[in-house]
């Protein structure tokens, strides 16, 4: 190969992982916001409820007829702390499990029928803060997500490292 091509195709290379670098960064800072509060909530006291309400709701992503329909589970559970009752619908942490297909979202709703006992999970110094599930699994995701971006990265910045002529 002439060597302004290699010396362009690196220059790309290195330009683009960088980039990739930086995103994988920002994905994994996302990751660890949206963890946070579950990491918090380890050590939220416990209190038996029970779900009073379950359904589904279809949102779209803007006011555009043609817009992506989303089903999304919504739950309501009651509660008793510190001799008062509370009523919550926070599932889990980070946004909510938004689902393509409407039987996805019945599955998932189906963890919570209506009547059912659950634990539930509140914070003592403002028992009107709870869940049901002490994780935040868009958390996870990212987190996944940018362990892969950085891989690729890494390995797209070494071949531009790598390849003939980088250094005369």
């Amino acid at each position: 190969m002439e060597t302004s091509v290699v010396a362009l195709l690196q220059f790309l290379l290195w330009f683009l992982s960088t980039g990739a670098l930086i995103g994988a960064l920002i994905l994994l800072l996302l990751a660890l916001i949206q963890a946070a509060p579950a990491m918090g909530a380890r050590e939220w006291a416990r209190a038996n409820g029970m779900i009073v309400k379950a359904f589904i709701s279809a949102q779209t992503d803007d006011e555009n007829a043609n817009a992506k329909l989303w089903y999304v589970p919504q739950v309501s559970y009651t509660y008793f702390a510190r001799g008062a009752q509370y009523v919550a619908q926070r599932v889990h942490f980070g946004a909510p499990l938004k689902r393509a297909a409407r039987d996805r979202a019945e599955q998932e709703l189906a963890r919570w029928p209506i009547g059912a006992r659950v634990t539930v999970f509140y914070n003592p110094k403002a028992p009107d803060s709870a869940v049901l599930r002490r994780q935040a699994p868009h958390a996870g995701k990212l987190g996944w997500l940018a362990v892969g971006v950085f891989a690729l990265a890494s390995l797209a910045c070494a071949l531009a490292f790598l390849l003939p002529g980088w250094i005369n």
